[in-house]
């Protein structure tokens, strides 16, 4: 996403701030952004489709004397709208006049890293399951069901594994119930088949637990953080004695505030190209100071706004990166 643009503010020194404010906050959000989202080509269509290959052939045996036998790609489509989303605020000229701690300032800044949240809760909701920023619903995947599913859309395990990408978890009491489904996370990657050829899904080599990222609610930080940082640690429920902890420094989690359910958490296979979400990002945020100078309503209500407004596009595509561990 580039910088905002900013040329029809006449306020001084408000364009320094919200490039500030993106310099600072990016690094924030895309750290877990980045494991989700495949940045699409630009397209400046409301509702644009994209085509994916699902599947490679496999070579097959070519006897002697035998003529070649075709195989073709797979072809998918996944179609993304962009949304506009608006963020408008007025606030007294007195106020901006009175303002000795340039407290008002600060916030009109802080609009920047309320649009750059927007991909972080889009995500979030398809987790829980409950649509609000997306405000066009939870799209089902290519396959014909809900990003997280057991089955594909023809009630077969999805991705030729029981289970699909969701995992019956053990628990979330004990330090041992939350390893067994980090291992058993894994396995479960690594079970997956891709369609028609029935090979493996996943590169074992990639199927890393220090190339997963687990998301995790906050009710969950303690456990995960004990997880990745102590050396010792009860791993196993049916030994009464610490154990050296295979997992020191081989896993990373983000704390998600917005998980609404304590006892759940989601794994993320990091891949090079496939991801859990296609996004149209925006090319701007549009944003208008509407001031004394430039404004009548502003000049016959004593009120300034700030008008800031962009459109993006989020859909879920690779659900076989992503595992959802549900205790619920």
């Amino acid at each position: 996403m580039p910088l905002v643009s900013n040329i029809n503010s006449l306020r001084a020194g408000i364009q320094k701030d919200l490039a500030e404010t993106w310099r600072q906050q990016w690094p924030v959000y895309e750290a877990l952004q980045k494991a989700f989202l495949h940045y699409l080509p630009w397209i400046n269509i409301r509702n644009a489709e994209y085509g994916f290959k699902e599947r490679i052939p496999m070579p097959k045996p070519w006897p002697y004397g035998k003529g070649r036998s075709y195989q073709m790609f797979k072809d998918r489509k996944l179609t993304i709208g962009l949304f506009p989303y608006e963020l408008t605020v007025p606030y007294s000229e007195r106020d901006s006049s009175d303002d000795q701690l340039g407290d008002m300032k600060t916030h009109l800044g802080q609009i920047v890293g309320r649009f750059l949240q927007l991909p972080d809760i889009m995500i979030t909701e398809y987790m829980t399951g409950t649509a609000s920023y997306n405000y066009n619903g939870l799209v089902l995947a290519y396959d014909g069901v809900n990003l997280y599913s057991t089955t594909d859309g023809d009630g077969a395990a999805r991705f030729g594994v029981t289970g699909g990408n969701i995992r019956t978890g053990s628990g979330v009491s004990t330090n041992a119930q939350v390893i067994d489904d980090i291992i058993g996370v894994r396995r479960q990657f690594l079970e997956m088949l891709e369609p028609v050829t029935n090979q493996p899904l996943h590169d074992p080599n990639k199927v890393t637990y220090n190339n997963m990222i687990f998301i995790v609610p906050t009710e969950l930080d303690g456990i995960f953080r004990a997880i990745q940082k102590q050396q010792t640690i009860y791993s196993d429920a049916s030994i009464n004695t610490a154990q050296s902890n295979q997992f020191v420094g081989e896993i990373v989690y983000h704390v998600n505030q917005r998980l609404t359910d304590a006892n759940d958490w989601f794994v993320v296979l990091q891949h090079d190209y496939w991801k859990p979400f296609a996004y149209r990002a925006p090319q701007n945020v549009r944003q208008i100071l509407a001031e004394m100078n430039n404004s009548d309503h502003a000049r016959e209500f004593a009120e300034e706004t700030m008008y800031a407004d962009l459109r993006l596009g989020i859909g879920p595509w690779a659900p076989f990166t992503t595992i959802k561990v549900s205790n619920s």
